[in-house]
């Protein structure tokens, strides 16, 4: 994808990867997305880049956000 050069190359979760992608490609900010999530921008920046893990509340809202739902299935 056009927008992957403009994430940072860390251990990052597929579901934020996609996220983020998905953020980068509808042209939205970080200081935006954060707000309409309410979370700190530094926060959600951790967050995109991996070096912080978002909570289910957090992810929840972020996908909402743009347009994902989030299912949790069952451990094996």
């Amino acid at each position: 994808m056009k927008y992957e050069r403009c994430i940072k190359q860390v251990n990052v979760h597929p579901v934020v990867k996609e996220l983020t992608e998905t953020r980068l490609a509808w042209d939205l900010s970080t200081d935006t997305v954060a707000e309409r999530i309410g979370c700190s921008i530094n926060h959600f920046r951790h967050l995109e880049n991996g070096s912080n893990v978002p909570g289910f509340r957090v992810l929840n809202s972020w996908a909402d956000t743009l347009g994902f739902e989030v299912t949790l299935r069952p451990k094996k």
